[in-house]
């Protein structure tokens, strides 16, 4: 992330918050009033991070770009 801040051309962002029930609670409830709207345009395996970084910085994505670590 501090390559692509300092020399890159996009912008970056890193989000830490704390894991409080109350903060998976509202999600749920959003969820469940389909007050949220993900779009996920790809998924990629952890042994495809490379292509799944090409692929973001081509900017063809239409969504999010989801890396599988699991």
């Amino acid at each position: 992330m501090l390559w692509t801040k300092l020399f890159g051309e996009q912008k970056v962002t890193c989000i830490f918050s704390e894991e409080k029930q109350s903060n998976f609670e509202m999600i749920k409830d959003l969820a469940e009033k389909k007050a949220l709207k993900v779009i996920i345009d790809s998924t990629f395996t952890l042994d495809k991070t490379a292509d799944a970084h090409a692929y973001y910085e081509r900017k063809a994505n239409k969504g999010h770009v989801i890396l599988k670590i699991i």
